[in-house]
C-alpha cells in the first residue's frame, strides 16, 4: 500500500522480451504483443505516480511524461508521448496490457468490488504526436492529437494527419458505451 508514502524515486529499466509468456506466468492471455521495454524515473507518493522515460511496446518506441493518480472520483491519467514511427498495430495491443494490469490489480486488492467504478471514472488526457505511420505508405505522417476519455468516451480533439501533402484536422469521437462502438467525426 503505497497510499502511506509521502515521496518515492527510483529508476527503472525493465525488459521483457516476450511480453505473451509473462502474461501467461501471471496467468492472464493476451495477444502475441512482442517486447516491452521501459526505462526511465518513476517517482511519486501518496495516490500518485509520475513516469517519465522511454518505452518499447511492440514494435512502437515511445517517449514522453505520463502522470497517474488515484482519487475518491477515479484514476486520471494524463501526459505526452511521441514516437518517430507508429505501429496501428500496437494500439490494439495497449488493451491487452490493459487486461494485465486490471487481472492483477484484482489479484492484489482484497476487496476489488471498486475497481469496477474506478474504472468507469477514469479520465485520460494524453498528448500524442507520431512522426510516422507504419504501413500507411508515405502519404500520412505527422499525427498530432489531443486524446481525452471519459465515461467510456474517447475524444480525439484535436486530431491533425499529414496526407497526400497537405493536413487533415477533424475531432474523433468514439462511444465505446455499445457492443459496437460508433464513430463520430
Amino acid at each position: 500500500d503505497l497510499s502511506h508514502l509521502e515521496k518515492i524515486a527510483f529508476q527503472v529499466d525493465l525488459d521483457i522480451p516476450k511480453f505473451q509468456r509473462f502474461a501467461q506466468a501471471l496467468g492472464v492471455k493476451v495477444h502475441k504483443i512482442g517486447p516491452v521495454k521501459f526505462k526511465g524515473r518513476l517517482s511519486g507518493g501518496g495516490l500518485k505516480l509520475l513516469a517519465d522515460g522511454k518505452a518499447l511496446f511492440g514494435k512502437t518506441a515511445i517517449s514522453g511524461k505520463l502522470e497517474g493518480s488515484l482519487r475518491d472520483a477515479g484514476m486520471k491519467m494524463s501526459g505526452d508521448l511521441s514516437t518517430p514511427l507508429l505501429h496501428v498495430q500496437d494500439i490494439r495491443n495497449i488493451f491487452d496490457l490493459n487486461k494485465l494490469i486490471a487481472a492483477q490489480a484484482r489479484a492484489a486488492i482484497p476487496d476489488h468490488k471498486d475497481l469496477g467504478r474506478l474504472r468507469g471514472s477514469m479520465q485520460v488526457d494524453l498528448g500524442l504526436k507520431a512522426a510516422k505511420i507504419a504501413d500507411a505508405g508515405k502519404r500520412v505522417s505527422k499525427l498530432d492529437a489531443q486524446l481525452k476519455y471519459n465515461d467510456r468516451v474517447v475524444r480525439l480533439d484535436p486530431f491533425r494527419v499529414r496526407y497526400l501533402g497537405g493536413q487533415i484536422s477533424s475531432t474523433l469521437n468514439i462511444n465505446l458505451k455499445q457492443d459496437v462502438p460508433r464513430i463520430k467525426v
